[in-house]
């Protein structure tokens, strides 16, 4: 039987290991690195051995705009920036590039401070959610807690490029020959999506969750009880009864040579796969608006499945894949954890990631109804109308 996962990592070499035989500890890995552990404030002066791939981070926000240092990309890959990339391209190089094109202008610098406050914020309060809503159904009993929090193998974003820090994890695995999973955690703004896209790249054959189509099912499940109860979804259905019963009308499918992991809904008169109606029920108007409220209520229940999920796809012989949160992957069991960070004298590299972000979306509004004059006059206008819609002048 071939199983999505066998020889994931054998295909590309042995994980490396250290003088022990055993997997090579963090700090032997980085020993040998010509990426060594480096302060913001100490890349200026290895700037020309880095070769531009170390960011230059601003550490003091309070010197005048041409004494501080500023946060360049540290990606040596960056997209050329032209009217038609700016118009078509969603590859992080693009925005890099942006990036490298306005760090001295001072609207785009407090444009990057107001995202990186807003990030900051709302990592809290995710942060601060999560912890409530997994410790409500801990006491309710539908998740059981950790013996003790997981431990993370730390990988600093300034100090490798998306597609290398994906070959690192690569190298960190076993020769697969079983099934187990990979996690990846870190906060906003670190590059957690773009890392993970390029992890999928680096283990081709491995098989990608989200929790993302759990809280969907449920939330279908909670507007088709109000339904036939003839009544208007109300919170107060979601009560630890019902929930209970809901998820035990989730079911994992592991089809035999399948590259997914699909759920099967069954119960209150459906009978369907989640990969059927993934892009038409589930995404319902109904549904899409009480998503927010029913994840609310139902993260414990969404990490009590996803535990049951994976733990038989790995059982099967498959590697999955895992990115998110650790409020919630410190449930899921694993042995191959890695974190994104980011040095606190850096952080303002996800305001301005972000601020690029935004503005790149911008730019491609404008083109869509304009030829563009240039590059320059595009991106100036983007950043105006963006500033502007967050009144900042």
């Amino acid at each position: 039987m071939l199983l999505a996962g066998k020889g994931v990592v054998g295909a590309r070499g042995a994980a490396h290991t250290g003088p022990s035989g055993s997997r090579k500890p963090s700090a032997w890995i980085k020993s040998a690195s010509p990426w060594a552990p480096m302060s913001c404030v100490g890349v200026v002066a290895a700037a020309g051995r880095l070769s531009g791939r170390q960011a230059l981070c601003r550490s003091q926000r309070s010197l005048p705009q041409r004494s501080r240092m500023y946060l360049r990309s540290f990606t040596t890959e960056k997209e050329r920036l032209t009217l038609s990339t700016l118009a078509t391209s969603t590859d992080f190089r693009i925005t890099d590039a942006i990036i490298d094109r306005l760090s001295d202008d001072d609207l785009f610098e407090k444009l990057a401070i107001f995202e990186e406050d807003l990030l900051i914020k709302r990592d809290d309060q995710d942060a601060e959610l999560l912890k409530a809503g997994i410790q409500k159904g801990i006491d309710e009993g539908a998740l059981v807690a950790p013996g003790q929090k997981p431990v993370y193998e730390d990988i600093d974003v300034t100090k490798m490029e998306a597609n290398e820090r994906a070959h690192y994890m690569a190298t960190q695995l076993p020769a697969a020959t079983e099934g187990f999973v990979v996690i990846l955690v870190g906060k906003s703004g670190t590059g957690k999506e773009t890392t993970f896209k390029k992890l999928q790249q680096e283990l081709p054959e491995a098989i990608p969750w989200s929790n993302g189509n759990c809280f969907r099912a449920l939330t279908l499940l909670a507007v088709t009880h109000c339904e036939q109860q003839g009544k208007d979804f109300e919170p107060e259905c979601l009560t630890p009864q019902n929930l209970e019963a809901w998820v035990g009308m989730l079911q994992v499918v592991l089809e035999e040579g399948s590259d997914t992991i699909d759920i099967r809904i069954k119960g209150l008169g459906f009978d369907k796969l989640v990969s059927e109606i993934k892009d038409t029920i589930l995404k319902d108007p109904p549904v899409s608006r009480l998503l927010p409220v029913v994840a609310k209520s139902t993260q414990a229940q969404v990490v009590a499945f996803a535990q049951q999920a994976l733990q038989q796809a790995a059982a099967s012989g498959r590697v999955v894949l895992l990115e998110g949160r650790e409020e919630t992957l410190d449930f899921i069991p694993s042995n191959y954890r890695f974190r994104l960070t980011l040095p606190d004298s850096c952080n303002l590299l996800r305001g301005q990631r972000r601020a690029a972000q935004r503005i790149l979306g911008e730019a491609k509004e404008i083109l869509s109804k304009t030829d563009g004059d240039s590059v320059d006059a595009v991106l100036n206008e983007a950043l105006q109308t963006v500033a502007k819609g967050r009144d900042i002048q």
